[in-house]
């Protein structure tokens, strides 16, 4: 299944251009907002919050298991985790997800004291 989506390009450009892309429209600041909200506590794993954000959608675009969204990430060299791994994940990402990052506002603005 994984293959036919990274095989299949949209419009000429390949899974990984289209990422690039997708990337371009997200505001600035952020990957620094996975830090603010708690989405990322430290780098051992997952190396980045760009990771982070790839699994992230993998998991709920694709509405995958947990075991599954965890093999792909390990195929594909984003990080090797386990299924309860990603859960971990994905309950520290709403704050992260749903924040104001998003609308490009100031992520430290909305924090609770």
């Amino acid at each position: 299944m994984m293959d036919d989506l990274q095989n299949a390009p949209e419009k000429g450009l390949s899974f990984h251009e289209q990422w690039a892309v997708l990337l371009h429209f997200l505001p600035q600041g952020w990957q620094d907002a996975a830090w603010t909200c708690g989405a990322i506590a430290r780098l051992r794993v997952i190396q980045s919050a760009e990771a982070l954000l790839r699994i992230i959608f993998a998991y709920a675009w694709n509405d995958w298991s947990l075991r599954t969204t965890a093999a792909w990430a390990s195929r594909i060299g984003l990080a090797d985790l386990s299924d309860v791994a990603v859960l971990k994940r994905l309950r520290h990402a709403p704050a992260w997800l749903g924040h104001s990052w998003i609308n490009g506002s100031d992520p430290k603005a909305s924090a609770p004291p």
